[in-house]
Parts: C-alpha cells; sequence; structure tokens
C-alpha cells in the first residue's frame, strides 16, 4: 500500500477505552467541536486518536493501563478515515488479554508496516497535538524535520563559517558531525583522566622530595646535591614532557569540538532559515513564533546550540497555556508544509482561545472545550476556508 499524506478522519467508534464502556460511535467533519463537563471524555477523544494511529497515547505515552476502562476486558477503537484521494479506509487497534491487534481495511498489520504507510509516530503525534513537538520532543525535533528539507552543500556551511574555524574542520568533510564531536568528546575524557593521574603523580613527586633528600648523610654535599638536583629533573621532565603536552592535547581537541559545534550550527541555521520566512506569509515568524538557533551561556559566554520556539519574542516556557496553544497550532502547520502531511490537528482545553487569528489551521480539526456541568456532545461540520480561524 503506497504512503498515505492526507487523513480526515469520518467516525470514531470506541469500546472499553478510558471512560468510555459500551460501544458508542461518533462522526468527525472538517472541524469536530467536543465539549462537555471535565471527566464526560473529551481528552478521550485525542487518545483514542493518538492510540489508534501510533499506539501511544496523544502525550506519547505507552501506558495502555491509563487507556483501558478498568470495567472491561479489552479496549477496542476503529477509526475510518479518507485519504488524498477521497478512498475509505478502516483502521482497526485492540488490546485484550495483554495482546495488541491491528487490522488496516481488515487486514493485520504491524505498527512498523502502518508507520510505513502514514508516517513516523513522533511526526504523526506532532501534528496531531500542537503541544507535542515543543513540550515532548525538544531538541529532537530538530532531527525530525531535517530529513525532509533540502540537504545544504557542505561547500555553503564552510563558506558561512569564519576562516580560522573551517581550518580545524577534517579536510575529508564530516559526514556526521554529530559522530564526530561525540568521538572528541570521548578522546578529551582520557586525556583529561591520563591528565589527572599526572598531575597526582607530579604532586606526589614534589611531596616525597624533601623526603628523599633527608635519607642521604647531610655532610656528604656531594651526595646532597645529586639528590636535589635527581629530584629537581625528575619534576621538570614531568612537567614538561607529560603534563603540558596533555593539557595542550585537550585544548585542542576541545577546539576541534567548538568548530565541529559551529558547523553543526551553521548547517542548521541555513536549513531552517526557511521555517523563519517561507514564501506567502507561512512562515514562522508570519505566525509570531520564532525559533531559536544559539543560546550564550550567562556563566561562560559560550554559545551553545539550541533549537527553542519564542511567542511575540517571549521563551515558550513563559507562555501562557493560551499563548502555547496558539504557538503550537502554528508550529503544527509548519510541520504539515515541511513534511508535506495533512493530517488531523486536536486541539484540547480550546476554552482558553477564543480565535487562532495568528495562524489558519488547514485540514481537519478538532477542538475539545470544557462545558461546566454539561454532558459529552460531539459536532461536526463542514468548514469555509474564511471561517477556519476560529476556535469556535
Amino acid at each position: 500500500m503506497q504512503q498515505i499524506d492526507c487523513i480526515k478522519i469520518i467516525s470514531i467508534t470506541l469500546t472499553g477505552f478510558r471512560c468510555f464502556g459500551e460501544t458508542l460511535g461518533f462522526t468527525c467533519g472538517d472541524m469536530t467541536i467536543i465539549t462537555g463537563a471535565n471527566g464526560k471524555g473529551k481528552s478521550s477523544f485525542a487518545d483514542a486518536i493518538a492510540y489508534t494511529f501510533c499506539g501511544t497515547g496523544f502525550f506519547g505515552d505507552r501506558s495502555l493501563k491509563r487507556l483501558q476502562n478498568p470495567q472491561y476486558d479489552c479496549m477496542e477503537v476503529y477509526v475510518t478515515f479518507a485519504d488524498d484521494f477521497g478512498e475509505l479506509h478502516k483502521l482497526y487497534r485492540g488490546h485484550r488479554a495483554g495482546k495488541t491487534s491491528i487490522t488496516l481495511d481488515g487486514v493485520p498489520i504491524t505498527q512498523a508496516a502502518l508507520g510505513e504507510i502514514i508516517g513516523d509516530k513522533d511526526l504523526f503525534l506532532s501534528i496531531l497535538n500542537p503541544l507535542y513537538f515543543v513540550e515532548v520532543m525538544g531538541d529532537k525535533g530538530r532531527s525530525l524535520l531535517e530529513p525532509f528539507m533540502a540537504c545544504v552543500p557542505e561547500e555553503d556551511i564552510l563558506l558561512a563559517l569564519p576562516e580560522e574555524t573551517a581550518a580545524l574542520l577534517p579536510k575529508e568533510g564530516l559526514p556526521s558531525s554529530e559522530t564526530y564531536i561525540k568521538n572528541q568528546r570521548a578522546t578529551i575524557r582520557d586525556l583529561e583522566r591520563n591528565f589527572i593521574y599526572t598531575e597526582a603523580q607530579l604532586d606526589f613527586a614534589v611531596d616525597c622530595s624533601d623526603n628523599f633528600v633527608m635519607m642521604f648523610n647531610p655532610e656528604r654535599k656531594d651526595v646532597m646535591s645529586f639528590a636535589v638536583d635527581l629530584v629537581d629533573k625528575l619534576i621538570f621532565q614531568s612537567k614538561e614532557i607529560t603534563a603540558e603536552p596533555i593539557a595542550a592535547a585537550i585544548e585542542q581537541k576541545k577546539k576541534l569540538v567548538a568548530a565541529a559545534q559551529a558547523y553543526n550550527a551553521k548547517k542548521y541555521e541555513i536549513l531552517f532559515q526557511r521555517l523563519q520566512a517561507e514564501p506567502n506569509g507561512q512562515g514562522l515568524a508570519a505566525n509570531r513564533v520564532t525559533l531559536s538557533l544559539h543560546e550564550v551561556m550567562s556563566s561562560t559566554g559560550e554559545v551553545k546550540d539550541d533549537f527553542s520556539f519564542l511567542y511575540n519574542g517571549v521563551p515558550y516556557s513563559n507562555l501562557s497555556l493560551s499563548e502555547k496553544v496558539r504557538a503550537g497550532i502554528a508550529i503544527s502547520e509548519l510541520v504539515k508544509r515541511v513534511a508535506g502531511k495533512n493530517y488531523p490537528v486536536f486541539t484540547d482545553n480550546s476554552e482558553s482561545i477564543c480565535v487562532i487569528d495568528n495562524v489558519r489551521p488547514t485540514g481537519q480539526t478538532f477542538f475539545a472545550r470544557v462545558a461546566k456541568g454539561e454532558e459529552l456532545q460531539v459536532t461536526s461540520r463542514a468548514v469555509s476556508p474564511q471561517t477556519s480561524g476560529k476556535a469556535a
């Protein structure tokens, strides 16, 4: 079966899943609004979609015990969805007696094979859950998106680096800068252990020098002079021949690591520039979201690689829930464009936002919101392009 790049969920049927016991079915539209009091099953919808496609909860957790209704000996979810060409498919995932079963269009399938059709679990969840890419993926989000983006020629990276930095890099290039950095750091650790041992030996020699000299008869001036000269020579040789070259080697290795980090940072800077400003106002900056690729350590002034998001110039960790949701929807849309996928987006706690004015969601959307004292209600509707930015 060929890859599916577009998914629109038509219906969901659940049995024994979280707060749902007896079999219940729900119809989904372009926009599906799920309302009800806390504990009525709103978030269960998000978990059900994630579980059926990825075998995890909404935030990627693999605990099936949390998902299964304890009063039922099995849990089952059926999702009927349309693909890129409007063809309908039925995906089933069930868990009974410690065993999970998955079928696609009635044919048993493994999670690995399903992933080849619908995409990587982290990619799917980064689109479905607006908070997943930042809060769960973190730095790994960089690696998730890189395969979908145009490769940066090595000569472009080297030309963008300072001459002295480029000169430190291997002439054969850096096919895997991460492996190179890892190997250099391992060498530095070995050298540092050797250096500490050598310094300890040197300190021991200095401490023992007086005792060594005192072993000789002080009346024998020639012997005493020989002893003192011998100790001084040994200490000098230890400093000159052993400790200092090791220290120099450590410093050189650290420069190589710094150069490789600069190479890495520049590569990603070029690679992700398109995320900052894409055509037609669809880049991160147009949606009030910016991407930080470098962080200056306040204690040392060292520049470290970074991969974090800001919304209106405020770090993600300092945002309110409403701002996190808005930023997350923009990032979800970005992941869609970069990966060429159009999966559903599920916004939980949507009562925190009234209007999504920083980005226009594309594809199918789900909005779950608290309605105090009300039973669960699922409303589906078709959405015109003019109203797709409203959170309902």
